[in-house]
């Protein structure tokens, strides 16, 4: 199935401001964070740079929604 948020954010194209959920296999809960730039902010978490996940890894995208930045 096609995944638009994935795919945006592989081609690192810059997004509009995204909601987005991230799942942790670790403790098996959801965050929630909101960016300008998805695939920069899913490498932030992935290598730990964000304190409030970086105990939390590993993490998946689970859902993302775009919304006017104004």
């Amino acid at each position: 199935m096609r995944d638009p948020c994935r795919e945006a954010a592989l081609a690192n194209l810059p997004l509009p401001f995204c909601v987005y959920v991230l799942f942790s296999h670790k403790d098996l809960h959801l965050y929630v964070g909101f960016t300008t730039h998805l695939a920069q902010r899913l490498d932030d978490h992935g290598r730990g740079h964000v304190p409030s996940t970086a105990s939390r890894r590993p993490l998946r995208l689970v859902y993302c929604e775009y919304h006017a930045s104004n």
